[in-house]
């Protein structure tokens, strides 16, 4: 065999050597593949757990009411939420309360509370916290023994718990407060127990309230100023914008250009002590604290004739919270934001004697020099109505006014703090007099009223010390409480028949001698207490007078009593030691 040969096979031995394991491994995971593996289980999903809670976001009352997860949501009713018991056991409704009304609403709860007694049981009143508010709260159950089948019903009602949550400083859209009532559907079910199910207590423990002070624009002729939502900011009338003070105080904003010319006298005049100076961006303000009404006004000048003044008034509250009071954020945004028209307030001086009109056909105000006033009937061919609430307002010049045929009315405190003014001639026309209209016109010594019934009102002559000889001519007039209070230096008042007067009419008075003409009416009471009254006459047909009529009048000496007067109480004329009653 020849060498070649002998290498080719020995080659050939190689690569079966190489090649044979190849294919063995080969075929071994061929055999691998074709094996059919145990499928492997599926993992098993764990399940996602329900959340214990949900809420509700109840936009219109500004807040969101946290609820058990499978709890139903609540029914929107117009002005409420009302929740239901799946069981029907028990209906529960949460009510916003409106600015100005959460007095109203306890004391209409006091009132309930107070109704039921009579029928019901386990009655009781607290004061707590729900939800981070402070709250009071009203429950009670109907008793049984008292409203039976056998009874007539005392109270046809259930068991009950009503809740006002008091918002004070927390400022919630604007709202004052919450009212949180339930009811049981039995007459006779224990509302204690029903208290505890877990939807109520959730509720009552989970409100989220959405806080913040929420402003406005308020505007009138003149004026621009920002002002809580919760202010119930209006225009009250041109040049004049109000508002009710809401949060941890309760009071009255008042927001007007006034004639006057000199904010730092006006400020001198009204203060109780020392004025304070205070200034805001641009604006230089003079402050002024009355102690015993509760308010405090700053006064801006703005031209020769016009003043601004800013009065807060927040009745019994003390002088140092008053001064607080001008710190908080509401005060500093509307300082800031206040904005003045001055152009509208020239155009409003234009030539018309002086004096002014607004949209009301009123006469509105005087920029003239004058001091014996004649007003006229109309301006700028506008038949004037009467004369608007506060037209002539601290006006010290002037000395003497007479109101043209024509008008029908003067407008709460047209003149008052008119000390300058002597004399006032008004015309048959006239039939009301507002109140305060002539409030501390201490130099007022006449009034001459018309020839027709006229209606006073309460306090339109308190404090006018001066005062003389005031005859009501007309018959059936009406005189409101305190109407003259304070008012009189001597001399007499006379007052119409069938006219009625009420209560404390006269109280504090200067007056020495009061005739009144036939059928007159005396209601409330303390008509002439305190007073320095000497003698009164009491016209035919008079029946009846007052409890403490003439009480506290050490100078009267003689009333003289109509046959028909029956109805003398026994404290007519307490403490007026010289006067016996007749009997």
């Amino acid at each position: 065999m020849s060498e070649g040969r002998i290498q080719e096979g020995e080659a050939m031995k190689s690569l079966k050597r190489v090649l044979l394991p190849i294919v063995f491994l080969g075929v071994c995971l061929l055999c691998a593949c074709g094996e059919k593996k145990p499928e492997e289980a599926a993992p098993t999903a764990t399940p996602t757990p329900l959340p214990e809670y949900k809420e509700y976001d109840y936009a219109e009352g500004k807040f969101t009411v946290t609820l058990p997860y499978e709890a139903e949501e609540p029914t929107k009713k117009e002005q409420y939420l009302e929740f239901t018991d799946p069981d029907g056991k028990w209906t529960m409704t949460l009510a916003p309360i409106t600015a100005g009304q959460l007095s109203n609403r306890i004391t209409e709860l006091e009132y309930a509370q107070n109704a039921r007694e009579g029928g019901a049981k386990q009655v009781k009143t607290e004061e707590t916290t729900i939800s981070g508010m402070n709250a009071i709260v009203f429950s009670s159950n109907l008793d049984e023994a008292k409203n039976g089948p056998d009874q007539t019903a005392v109270y046809l009602g259930s068991g009950e718990y009503a809740a006002i949550l008091k918002y004070k400083d927390h400022y919630v859209g604007n709202w004052d407060g919450l009212k949180i009532e339930v009811k049981t559907t039995e007459r006779f079910d224990d509302i204690y127990t029903v208290m505890e199910d877990k939807l109520i207590q959730t509720v009552l423990k989970g409100i989220k309230f959405q806080e913040g002070i929420e402003y406005e624009e308020v505007t009138a002729k003149g004026i621009s100023v920002k002002l809580p939502t919760r202010w119930q900011g209006r225009e009250y009338a041109e040049f004049f914008v109000n508002g009710k003070i809401h949060c941890a105080y309760e009071g009255n904003l008042n927001i007007q250009i006034i004639h006057f010319p000199d904010a730092k006298k006006n400020a001198e005049t009204k203060a109780d002590g020392e004025i304070k100076e205070t200034d805001v961006g641009e604006s230089h303000y003079y402050v002024a604290c009355r102690r015993e009404e509760g308010d405090i006004t700053l006064y801006r000048d703005l031209t020769d004739q016009y003043i601004l003044s800013i009065l807060v008034s927040i009745p019994d509250c003390p002088e140092e919270e008053l001064w607080k009071f001008l710190d908080r954020e509401e005060m500093k945004t509307l300082l800031e934001s206040l904005e003045i028209d001055l152009e509208q307030l020239e155009e409003e001086q234009q030539d018309n004697g002086g004096y002014e009109k607004n949209d009301y056909e009123e006469l509105s105000g005087y920029t003239g020099e004058g001091t014996e006033l004649v007003l006229p009937s109309s301006i700028e061919d506008t038949v004037m109505n009467g004369v608007a609430s506060l037209a002539f307002k601290d006006n010290t010049k002037i000395t003497s006014v007479e109101v043209p045929e024509g008008m029908r009315y003067i407008d709460v405190s047209a003149f008052e703090g008119c000390t300058g003014l002597k004399k006032v001639t008004l015309p048959d026309s006239l039939t009301w007099i507002g109140g305060y209209a002539f409030s501390g016109c201490t130099s007022l010594e006449t009034v001459v009223f018309g020839n027709q019934a006229v209606e006073i009102e309460g306090s339109v002559f308190r404090d006018c010390t001066a005062l003389r000889d005031v005859e009501l001519p007309a018959s059936e007039n009406y005189l409101w409480d305190s109407a003259f209070c304070g008012a009189g230096a001597g001399g007499y008042i006379h007052i119409g028949d069938g006219s009625t007067v009420k209560g404390c009419c006269f109280m504090d008075t200067g007056f020495e001698e009061a005739v009144f003409g036939k059928e007159c009416i005396f209601e409330g009471f303390g008509t002439f207490s305190g007073s320095k009254i000497k003698k009164i006459t009491l016209g035919e047909g008079i029946t009846e007078l007052p409890s403490t009529f003439a009480s506290f009048c050490d100078n009267l000496e003689q009333v003289d009593m109509p046959e028909s007067l029956t109805k003398i109480p026994d404290d007519c004329f307490s403490a007026s030691p010289k006067m016996e009653k007749e009997q």
